[in-house]
């Protein structure tokens, strides 16, 4: 990968986070949430992936190929 399209790629995903991070501390002030409040997009955003990603490990029937094996 060219070093500028890394650094291009790096400079955008800062400002969509910086963006994202702004955003939300704007829409959690109009409704005066305390300070913690602003925890909860973070660890809700994580919650769902850890839920996401243990939903497909559990689910794929292809991890499940030492179930077959007799002892």
């Amino acid at each position: 990968m060219d070093l500028v399209k890394f650094d291009l790629i790096v400079a955008v995903l800062a400002i969509v986070v910086g963006a994202t991070i702004w955003a939300g501390t704007m829409f959690l002030m109009a409704f005066e949430v305390p300070f913690f409040g602003l925890l909860l997009l973070p660890f809700g955003i994580v919650v769902f992936i850890v839920l996401k990603v243990v939903g497909q490990r559990v689910g794929n029937k292809e991890e499940d190929h030492y179930d077959r094996i007799e002892h």
